[in-house]
């Protein structure tokens, strides 16, 4: 997540920040999305990502899709 914060801010020009919450402190904070979430962590959506360019699929790395949507992104 670091990463990912550090691609937002360099593309954005605003400082980002990745915070992590253990499931009972997002719940405590009223967070909507914490069984999506474990669901995702424990279990997850499994893509064959090393299949993808025999069907021409290109992949974007995140760092360069925030550079390209920099405009569109919104940070408060």
């Amino acid at each position: 997540m670091e990463e990912a914060a550090a691609a937002l801010t360099a593309a954005t020009g605003r400082t980002v920040t990745a915070v992590f919450l253990s499931y009972d402190e997002a719940r405590a904070q009223g967070r909507a999305l914490v069984r999506e979430d474990e669901w995702l962590n424990d279990i997850g959506h499994r893509a064959p990502i090393g299949e993808l360019a025999a069907y021409g699929v290109r992949l974007t790395p995140f760092r360069e899709w925030a550079e390209e949507n920099r405009n569109a992104i919104l940070i408060g």
